[in-house]
Parts: C-alpha cells; structure tokens; sequence
C-alpha cells in the first residue's frame, strides 16, 4: 500500500497568530499535522514580521491598561468610601493581566521560532511585488492580503502549493473567490475544512 501523498497548504498571518497564541484549535492541529509530516505549510516570509507587529499592538494595548487605565480607574474608586472596596479586585485585575502578559509573550516568541523552523518560507521576488500592485487594483484588497494572494498564485503557477487557507474573511469575498478559483488556487475559510479530512485517514 503506497504512502499517502503530503498536502501542501500556503497559510498566512492570521494562521500564526492562532498557533502561536493558542486561539484555534484546529489552526493549532494543522501545525502538529505539519510537524508530523503530514501536512507541508508555505508561509509568505513577511507574514512572519506582520504577526511581530500584531502581537506588539496587543501588547502595548494590555501595557496601556495595566499601567495607565486601570490604576486610573482604581485611584477613582478609592476617592469615595462607597466605591472604595472595589479598588481590591481591580489590583488584582491587573496583577493576572500582567502575568497574561508575561506568559504570551515567552509563548509567542517560542512557537513562532517552531512555526518558521517547520514551514517552508517563501521571500518576495519582483513578479510578487506587480501582481500585488495588480492585484490590489482588480480585487480591492489592502496591500497586505494583496500580497499574500500575490503569493499563494504564483505558487499555484509555480506547481508549488495549489491550496490556500486564510481565516481573513476579504478572502471569502465571492469576487476574490472566483479570481482564485481561475487561478485554480484552491480556497479554505479556515484550518477546520483542512484538519478534518486528515484526522479520518
């Protein structure tokens, strides 16, 4: 009996975020099913700074309310004696959120060094950065899915990667669909649609 064949799946920044923050279970999955071989994941090598970004912006939100809002609103509630009780769980509040913020980012930085040592990256080229302008012209997309679908069609040009998946819902638009679909790039909404035919083999 031959070996089944590996599928390849070009995945984005949304799909890191999920992994690497823990927010998709089956996002997660498909990356254990990548790691056993099971699955081989292309990843746009920029994606990997878009997600750096991201996770700087949730990071700085959650800084802002542990240093600036809540002791702001703490300091509120103390100044009359009918509030001044709940002044204790909002220390505590922001004491848990603290450690939240600890613990995601030595998460993040830990997974995300897993993610790029197991997918296959894939660096811009010339012919990327014209069909992301073209792109973004026909399909109305912002400059960063335009790019990401930039590379998830070269690669099916490229006989690469046929399979594209990105939970990001302007690539769900039917307009954008069709476009793939000519392209013979095949689309999922999310890991799920990928994850579950896997687990029944």
């Amino acid at each position: 009996m031959g070996s089944r064949p590996v599928l390849d799946v070009l995945v984005e920044t949304n799909w890191i975020l999920d992994v690497a923050l823990q927010q998709d279970d089956a996002s997660v999955e498909l990356f254990r099913q990548s790691q056993a071989r099971r699955a081989r994941l292309h990843l746009p090598t920029f994606c990997v700074a878009e997600a750096v970004k991201s996770v700087e912006t949730k990071q700085n939100d959650l800084k802002r309310l542990i240093n600036d809002q809540l002791p702001r609103l703490q300091r509120e509630l103390s100044r009359s004696p009918s509030t001044r009780d709940t002044g204790a769980p909002i220390e505590q509040l922001i004491d848990a959120l603290a450690r939240a913020h600890d613990a995601i980012t030595t998460q993040f930085w830990l997974i995300l060094r897993d993610i790029v040592a197991t997918t296959a990256l894939i660096p811009p080229r010339p012919e990327t950065i014209e069909l992301t302008a073209a792109i973004q012209d026909l399909l109305n997309l912002s400059p960063g899915d335009a790019s990401v679908l930039a590379t998830a069609i070269l690669s099916c040009r490229d006989d690469v990667c046929r399979v594209f998946m990105s939970r990001d819902g302007d690539f769900s638009d039917e307009v954008v669909k069709d476009y793939m679909a000519r392209e013979g790039l095949t689309f999922y909404p999310n890991a799920e649609s990928i994850v579950g035919p896997l687990r029944r083999e």
